[in-house]
């Protein structure tokens, strides 16, 4: 689904953001996660005081009218599979609504990433390497929104509190990806300050 540039870049984070290898790894199908080896730049060291704080269940903070009223799509829950073999993925939380289309939202929560500034440098410059240059995006109530958009898919993180929130749409035949990962993080944010 995503090229293997997305899928090195955006250590610390869980899905192909934004020009996206901005984030630390990559949804490789229909509810498919592969992690990205954090690079000593976005490597983060993992609190347990940290995660412990983050106790919000992703699938509520966006529904099914949410979704289609950004997407234009009428998506379903469906199964997201998350590694959970090393200390940062075991710390991932994720939801995805998908439809047989191949139109896909998933949104994950990265408690792991303690230094937003490294990541934010490291995502950047991977995008930029990558000729998928991330977008900085201004959404109310986040600390830091950046996105960015490949072929298939756009994606969207956006920092809450300090912690980062990856918010993916996958598809194929829509011009307007970016716009609409960007109207569900505005979501996720407004979900998250309720």
């Amino acid at each position: 689904m995503h090229g293997s540039s997305w899928r090195t870049r955006v250590a610390g984070l869980a899905v192909p953001v934004v020009a996206v290898g901005a984030l630390a790894g990559c949804l490789q199908g229909p509810g498919e996660f592969e992690p990205a080896t954090p690079t000593s730049a976005t490597a983060a060291p993992v609190g347990t005081a940290r995660a412990a704080t983050v106790d919000i269940d992703p699938c509520g903070l966006l529904d099914a009218d949410t979704i289609a009223q950004a997407t234009g799509e009428t998506l379903e829950r469906a199964p997201l599979d998350l590694p959970t073999a090393d200390a940062h993925t075991a710390g991932l939380t994720g939801c995805r609504w998908a439809d047989e289309d191949g139109h896909e939202v998933s949104v994950m929560i990265d408690p792991t990433i303690t230094d937003i500034d490294a990541f934010y440098a490291q995502a950047s410059a991977d995008a930029d390497a990558a000729g998928e240059p991330v977008t900085a995006l201004a959404i109310d109530g986040a600390d830091l929104a950046f996105g960015g958009e490949s072929d298939d898919f756009a994606a969207v993180a956006v920092v809450i509190a300090g912690v980062v929130h990856q918010v993916l749409y996958a598809a194929p035949s829509d011009d307007d990806r970016l716009a609409a990962a960007q109207e569900l993080a505005r979501a996720v944010v407004a979900a998250e300050a309720e």
